[in-house]
């Protein structure tokens, strides 16, 4: 048998709130008779009949799925490539006792470092890909946009690029 419910009795005398816990039943409401469910419970709907209420994905929801799984994947490899390249150049210059460097290099003379195992064309070489990895990721945008033919954020994301490309080509180092 459950407890009575508890009710508050409020009363009013003049300009004075006065209240009471009291223990007293509340009485229950009229039970109000509810239309059956339409769908019939889960345990008793068949396999025909429950794809049935789930919509199916389309071709071109799957494909834009998809295009931007991709361009997700571009992100977390960059980081992840970026990562590895820059560990392993702060390594090498902890095992040679290098400094680590103060200044960028060029494309061509990271490489040429990194292929003769210094740290500086390593840590160069991190950055860098570090730098492009978004970048892609605006570009592989444009395409799904295009893609999906939506020309405004098409635009949009062009014009990001732009302002992103100018700012990197226009950074002067020193």
């Amino acid at each position: 048998m459950k407890p009575p419910a508890i009710e508050r009795v409020v009363e009013r005398k003049g300009n004075e709130h006065m209240t009471d816990d009291v223990q007293a039943p509340v009485q229950a409401a009229p039970m109000i008779q509810a239309e059956p469910d339409p769908l019939p419970p889960a345990s008793s709907v068949s396999e025909s009949t429950q794809t049935s209420f789930v919509r199916p994905i389309t071709a071109e929801a799957e494909a834009r799925r998809d295009l931007n799984d991709v361009v997700h994947k571009v992100l977390v490899i960059g980081l992840l490539l970026s990562t590895v390249i820059l560990v392993f150049g702060v390594l090498l210059g902890l095992v040679e006792h290098r400094p680590l460097p103060d200044t960028t290099l060029s494309v061509g003379e990271a490489v040429s470092r990194a292929v003769g195992l210094r740290p500086s064309g390593f840590l160069n070489l991190g950055l860098l890909v570090l730098i492009v990895t978004p970048i892609l990721r605006v570009i592989g945008s444009i395409f799904v946009f295009i893609h999906e033919r939506d020309w405004r954020y098409a635009g949009i994301t062009a014009l990001v690029l732009a302002v992103m490309l100018f700012s990197l080509l226009s950074g002067h180092g020193g």
